[in-house]
């Protein structure tokens, strides 16, 4: 298997001390980890050596200035900062979940107020930063598998444009229906849409 922050191939057995389950989103930061909630939730968990999991800790994900640099990301004070090839796993990670379970992170009992989760700007910054790659969309296929649901910002990363930019424009954008938008009916909606 594939060590989440490093990238490093390591043996995939399980042997209780060689890797754990990394959640993207701090456990504690979750509640409920029952087998039909987010804790559990294929798209968030990822094998990750035992001393970078406690090195990263329940830190909230952001951008550190100065603070401890280690082979995954920076520490500072009470932030995470993960390294740039992984930042947009990080992202879509988040808007996932946020969306799949509901949650608001901009919640101060879910993260805390330093929490990247909380900006949604620099998620998007991140996102652009780091686009997904083969591997993404190779386990997002596989959780797939197990699990019966997809991460939407993987298979269409546009999503994030088209949720946070109100300037988006791009193909599935609403923006050219002008001010008569509430008197169109859902057949000229369509018919917009697809012009």
């Amino acid at each position: 298997i594939l060590e989440f922050y490093t990238r490093d191939s390591i043996d995939g057995t399980w042997d209780g001390n060689s890797y754990n389950r990394e959640h993207c989103w701090p456990q504690s930061k979750l509640g409920s980890y029952g087998t039909t909630s987010p804790g559990a939730d294929l798209h968030h968990i990822r094998p990750t050596y035992n001393d970078l999991n406690s090195r990263r800790g329940s830190y909230a994900m952001g951008e550190v200035s100065g603070g401890s640099t280690y082979g995954c990301g920076k520490v500072g004070g009470s932030v995470y900062e993960p390294h740039d090839g992984i930042k947009g796993d990080y992202a879509r990670i988040f808007f996932y979940i946020m969306y799949r379970w509901n949650l608001d992170a901009k919640d101060e009992d879910a993260v805390t107020s330093a929490a990247a989760s909380n900006n949604y700007e620099l998620l998007r910054e991140w996102h652009e930063l780091d686009p997904v790659d083969d591997y993404e969309m190779r386990r997002n296929n596989y959780v797939y598998e197990v699990q019966g649901n997809r991460n939407p910002f993987i298979d269409h990363p546009e999503f994030m444009d088209m949720i946070y930019d109100s300037n988006y424009n791009g193909d599935g954008a609403l923006n050219d229906v002008g001010d008569t938008t509430p008197d169109l009916t859902p057949e000229q909606l369509v018919e917009n849409v697809e012009n």
